[in-house]
């Protein structure tokens, strides 16, 4: 119990990189003559007032006994907060829901959290502790913690989190000691920190827990989420896709050493692999419809038809429309031969013919919910007159 105090001393040397970042806590142990004598049944024991009472005539510090009825409460109220979150599912990590927030649960436990405050102000008046959302336990959105436990036996996972704890703290220590600058040099130790982090974990992992561990908490697989968001795949899907980009990352990465526009050039030439690769893992109709609906913009442009209730393929005709508006509208910057007056003319007649087009698809109201969410690309031009 912390009230017993502990200390705990971490040092972890940066190889390679001429330093040492160390970490100490230290709370130091009260003399046992100072140690109230009740034991903690009868301390615990009656309503809550006489509990706080009893603490403070015991001698507990002030927030030592708010620490104790504020724990108290959370197992009350964490039964609630439970049951909101069963009511309001996340999806499987192959969903994107699984990496951001559910707000009708997040409204509900923040509803409870203000409950549970609200009690400990009734209880302790303005000096009352107002604590934020813990979110290492109940928030909906850390699915980084929730998918390292999913992904691994307990063991591994408190292994796992021991060496992002140990990695956190160096990364700490470092820009604290940087003070707020921008450090060329603190940069360069913390990307030497992210890569033995990288393989601290991948050392602690066998390659089937690796993969559970990547699929659920890597950027790569958040990325692949978000962008298969439109397409909905099923589990097997998302990983098939995963493994396979992932084998295309490692093999086309800039670990090689080469330039980053001469990658891009390497991964475009054989980008065909890939899709090949796909073609084959999901059969051809659920192929093309990937390749439709993971176009960049589809997602955006998506949700707007289907709040608009729109016939199936009026997505693709406004990508179709801003492809072609696009592409006429760099080669009027791009036209050194225009005088400035004459490029702003075409430019502005260009704007009025798109929205007539996407007005044609969407009608009026629903240009202007499309130009609030999907048509951004539309500040590039001009407005017509």
């Amino acid at each position: 119990m912390a009230l017993l105090g502990f200390i705990a001393v971490r040092t972890l040397n940066l190889t390679g990189l001429g330093g040492e970042v160390s970490t100490k806590a230290v709370l130091s142990k009260p003399p046992a003559s100072t140690l109230p004598s009740r034991d903690w049944k009868s301390l615990s024991s009656g309503d809550v007032k006489s509990q706080i009472s009893d603490l403070k005539a015991a001698g507990f510090p002030p927030e030592i006994v708010q620490g104790i009825i504020r724990a108290e409460l959370d197992q009350v109220y964490n039964v609630r907060r439970k049951e909101v979150l069963a009511r309001n599912p996340m999806g499987g990590y192959w969903q994107p829901s699984y990496a951001r927030a559910n707000f009708t649960a997040v409204l509900g436990l923040n509803v409870i959290q203000e409950q549970e405050n609200g009690q400990m102000r009734a209880l302790f008046g303005p000096e009352a502790d107002n604590v934020a959302y813990d979110t290492g336990h109940f928030m909906p959105n850390n699915f980084n913690l929730r998918g390292q436990s999913e992904a691994l036996p307990p063991e591994k996972f408190q292994k796992v989190a021991a060496i992002i704890s140990d990695y956190n703290t160096m990364r700490g220590d470092l820009y604290a000691s940087a003070n707020g600058l921008v450090n060329p040099d603190a940069d360069t130790k913390n990307d030497y920190l992210t890569k033995q982090q990288k393989a601290d974990i991948e050392a602690a992992l066998s390659p089937d827990e690796l993969l559970e561990y990547k699929l659920r908490t890597s950027p790569e697989a958040n990325a692949l989420r978000w962008n298969l968001d439109s397409f909905k795949p099923t589990e097997d899907e998302f990983r098939a896709i995963y493994k396979a980009q992932d084998e295309f990352n490692r093999r086309y990465s800039t670990d090689g050493g080469l330039a980053s526009n001469d990658v891009q050039k390497e991964r475009d030439a054989h980008k065909t692999e890939l899709d090949a690769e796909l073609q084959v893992t999901l059969g051809a109709d659920r192929f093309a419809q990937y390749q439709v609906e993971t176009q960049p913009f589809y997602g955006s442009v998506s949700k707007v038809t289907e709040a608009l209730n729109l016939p199936s393929g009026s997505a693709q005709q406004l990508l179709d429309v801003q492809g072609d508006i696009t592409k006429r509208m760099n080669a009027l910057k791009g036209d050194s031969t225009l005088s400035e007056a004459d490029r702003t003319s075409q430019l502005a007649a260009l704007n009025g013919e798109a929205r007539a087009r996407l007005s044609s698809v969407l009608g009026e109201k629903g240009f202007d919910l499309y130009k609030a969410n999907a048509g951004f690309w539309l500040n590039a031009l001009p407005q017509s007159k």
